[in-house]
């Protein structure tokens, strides 16, 4: 029978209560069917730099694998650390591909002279952002692991600037995003504002964003408040603050997929990240 017990040798419990199996199954289960559909969709579309979401996907998959896993192994480091660091990493890869959507959407409609960046810039330095986010969170992940107490605090300390990190580059994204747009509404005619498509494609954009940002802050809470914290020791807050949201998250961004925004042809590799090559969407 599964039952919390301490890693081996020790009194240290790495989990407070016991992860249900119906509960990671589930989620195991929708983020398979979502990342099948991404890839469907990336492949179909040719937009290749949509593989950074893809790879969120996997990451959170292989995360609530290895939760079902740890049910009846509570005191197995393995899981619990792989689950830890897929699920809290998987964000920063969906982000990366959100930010290039939209240097991508508003080369579409030729608003480049709106962005308070310059479009060769502008999806260097947020995925360079997300980029130095992921290293972080990664790093106090592997540290969080350890038996070392210390260390296991450290590493929390490491990730919480790494979601802090997360939350400022989301914050001025989400302000660039919405200073082109009102911009936009001020010339409707010098571009290509009227087409409802750009608008759709922007609120898609100020969705996924909206649920990840969310979703960081509790997260950042949650290490905040520490082993002692509400949050870390019951089980529901996770389910419904990171697995649902990021559930909602690949729902929105697979049924408004950028391909319905942007033209693919030729275009989307992740060595183009700020290239000013791309062709405007065609009507």
């Amino acid at each position: 029978m599964a039952e919390l017990k301490p890693v081996e040798g020790t009194n240290f419990f790495l989990w407070f209560y016991l992860p249900q199996m119906w509960a990671s199954l589930l989620f195991l289960a929708l983020f398979i069917i979502l990342t099948g559909l991404q890839i469907w969709k990336m492949v179909k579309t040719r937009t290749w730099f949509c593989i950074a979401f893809v790879i969120g996907g996997i990451f959170e998959f292989l995360g609530y694998a290895l939760r079902a896993m740890a049910y009846k192994n509570t005191d197995k480091i393995l899981p619990y650390a792989f689950f830890s660091m897929a699920t809290l990493l998987a964000p920063a890869l969906f982000a990366a591909s959100i930010y290039m959507t939209l240097g991508r959407l508003v080369r579409s409609v030729h608003a480049e002279s709106l962005l308070i960046i310059s479009d060769r810039w502008i999806t260097r330095i947020f995925v360079a952002g997300d980029i130095a986010s992921f290293i972080v969170q990664g790093i106090g992940c592997g540290l969080m692991v350890m038996r070392n107490q210390k260390m296991i605090k450290m590493g929390e300390d490491i990730v919480v600037a790494g979601l802090a990190i997360q939350i400022i580059i989301f914050g001025f994204f989400g302000v660039t995003a919405a200073l082109v747009h009102q911009r936009m509404f001020k010339f409707p005619t010098q571009f290509d504002a009227g087409d409802i498509k750009y608008h759709q494609g922007l609120g898609m954009l100020y969705a996924v964003s909206a649920l990840i940002l969310i979703r960081s802050i509790f997260r950042l809470v949650e290490f905040v408040q520490g082993r002692e914290g509400y949050l870390i020791q019951t089980e529901w807050p996770t389910l419904v603050f990171d697995g649902m949201l990021m559930f909602l998250t690949m729902v929105i961004f697979f049924i408004w997929h950028p391909a319905k925004y942007v033209s693919s042809k030729g275009e989307g590799s992740m060595t183009e990240l700020g290239s000013i090559t791309e062709r405007p969407f065609v009507k």
